[in-house]
């Protein structure tokens, strides 16, 4: 590689990264939309930007630790079996929209591949992120699904 090309990646990379506000978090509030050490991680990976921390948890997790790490948890899934409470996206959206939450992590696993989820989250105005991207819209999720699928297939 040439010098002069060295030089503009370095410049390019500088003015992206001095594009960013590091002293203010992207969020103010989030949740995570999971259980056990995902949702512990979310939420500590939360708190050191400087987010709220929103957790939620079946009746059968009420003692589980991702519950006490949260600023606030809530039950969802009343009535429904510990794995069908996680998947009940129209309670985790209702808990989300309650309490100002402004992003939603669905963790791995349950909702982290549905592109329903995604589309109830923007129609609440929420936006749904995972580890690599931050999806404002269902129709960019989904492509970013299938471009995992089909990656993974080739």
């Amino acid at each position: 590689m040439m010098q002069s090309q060295l030089h503009s990646r370095k410049l390019f990379s500088r003015r992206w990264l001095s594009s960013f506000d590091s002293t203010k978090p992207p969020f103010t509030k989030i949740m995570a939309a999971n259980r056990g050490e995902i949702a512990v991680r979310i939420m500590r990976a939360g708190t050191e930007l400087g987010c709220r921390t929103v957790g939620i948890f079946s009746h059968e997790d009420r003692y589980q630790q991702h519950r006490s790490k949260a600023d606030q948890a809530f039950q969802v899934g009343l009535g429904k079996s510990p794995v069908g409470a996680y998947l009940d996206i129209s309670s985790i959206v209702d808990v989300a929209a309650a309490n100002g939450v402004q992003a939603i992590h669905p963790g791995y696993g349950f909702l982290s591949e549905n592109t329903h989820f995604a589309k109830v989250c923007s129609t609440k105005n929420m936006t749904l992120f995972n580890v690599a991207f931050i999806h404002k819209s269902p129709s960019t999720y989904i492509r970013y699904l299938l471009s995992c699928h089909c990656n993974f297939w080739l």
